[in-house]
C-alpha cells in the first residue's frame, strides 16, 4: 500500500521505476542475445568437426602419395592438394567465428584496441543487475 501511494504521488519514484522495468527488459534482450550466440556457435563447432575429419582423410590420402599417386594419377592428387589448402582455409575462418563468438558472449581479454577487455553479454547483464541495484536503492 506504501509503494502504490507513493508511485501514485511522487512523480521521481515513476520515473526510476519505468528505467527499472526498462532496464529488466533489457536484460531479457542480453539473455536472448546470449542464447543466440552459444547456439550459432554450437552450429559453427560442429561445422569445424566435420571440416576437422575431412582434412585427416585428405592427409591421411596425400600421406600414402606414391599409392595415390599410381591410383588417382597425377592430375588427380593435385586436386587433393588443392583440396586441403581449401579446407585448411576453411577450417581457419571457423576457427576464427567460434573464437569471436565466444568473446561476444563471454567478453574477451584486454588488448591494445580493448584496454578493459571486449565486454560481453554475461558482463552486461551483470552491470544491469547491479544498476538495477542501485536505482532500487536510490528511490527508497
Amino acid at each position: 500500500m506504501k509503494k502504490l501511494f507513493k508511485y501514485l504521488t511522487d512523480w521521481r519514484y515513476r520515473y526510476w521505476s519505468k528505467k527499472i522495468k526498462g532496464m529488466k527488459k533489457m536484460i531479457e534482450d542480453e539473455k536472448f542475445s546470449k542464447y543466440k550466440a552459444l547456439s550459432l556457435r554450437e552450429e559453427v563447432r560442429q561445422e569445424y568437426d566435420q571440416e576437422k575429419s575431412r582434412l585427416a582423410l585428405i592427409e591421411e590420402k596425400i600421406k600414402n602419395k606414391k599409392e595415390t599417386i599410381k591410383e588417382l594419377g597425377k592430375d588427380e592428387f593435385e586436386r587433393i592438394k588443392d583440396e586441403k589448402v581449401r579446407a585448411d582455409k576453411r577450417i581457419e575462418g571457423l576457427k576464427r567465428d567460434m573464437d569471436q563468438l565466444t568473446t561476444k558472449v563471454f567478453g574477451g581479454k584486454p588488448s591494445m584496441e580493448h584496454p578493459a577487455g571486449e565486454i560481453g553479454n554475461d558482463q552486461t547483464i551483470e552491470k544491469l543487475y547491479d544498476l538495477i541495484d542501485t536505482v532500487k536503492r536510490y528511490i527508497k
